[in-house]
């Protein structure tokens, strides 16, 4: 029999005995703690172990201390291994993402002027256009395509001042309709390019 099946055996005798009436009982029948542990203390059983059998329990537990710190550590490098490898998938990710939009957004010292100038001259046609100086605003908004000639927001605020130049002083009336033209080529605001459309016509059927 094994060490532990040895003390498994001895620790049943002993509670037989702990729930036997001799041992654990008194005249009504009641257990009594006392009774049991302190007046029959020395009439239990203790198990004695042999030096082989302490040294197989040691082994024993040093065995499975060992198997658990093992598995520990198994679970705890491999979520270690999974945090840094999605951490560097992630940094590599950020990383990727913000030198395309770097690129994107990096212009050189002269593009950043002329960009600079681009949204100057627009803003200056916008002050004229709220004043209703169409001829000055037309100015403003050529002056900023020179600058950014592919700004459809320029050429759609040329468009309609060079129509209302053309609607209340007759003047500029070709270029009006150029820039229209020019304007529906592009992929502009469909519904902005149809309401000037509209409006061109209507300025056409109202000249004598």
């Amino acid at each position: 029999m094994g060490a532990i099946s040895h003390m498994n055996q001895l620790y049943r005798e002993n509670m037989q005995k702990l729930r036997s009436s001799r041992y654990n009982k008194k005249g009504t029948g009641k257990f009594s703690k006392p009774n049991s542990y302190s007046n029959y203390k020395g009439k239990l059983k203790v198990p004695e172990l042999t030096f082989q059998e302490k040294t197989k329990l040691r082994r024993q537990i040093e065995e499975r201390n060992r198997s658990q710190k093992k598995r520990l550590m198994i679970g705890a490098s491999l979520g270690i291994i999974m945090a840094v490898t999605v951490g560097v998938w992630f940094i590599q990710e950020i990383r990727e993402a913000t030198a395309v939009e770097t690129a994107d957004k990096t212009l050189t010292a002269e593009e950043t002027i002329q960009y600079q100038e681009y949204e100057n001259y627009l803003s200056y046609g916008d002050e004229y256009l709220n004043q209703s100086q169409w001829y000055n605003a037309a100015f403003e908004y050529r002056t900023s395509l020179t600058f950014n000639p592919e700004s459809e927001e320029a050429l759609y605020r040329l468009t309609y001042s060079l129509m209302c130049l053309c609607e209340t002083e007759e003047r500029e009336c070709d270029e009006a309709q150029q820039r229209l033209e020019e304007l529906e080529k592009t992929d502009f605001k469909p519904k902005d390019t149809n309401e000037l459309r509209l409006r061109w016509e209507g300025i056409n059927q109202r000249k004598p």
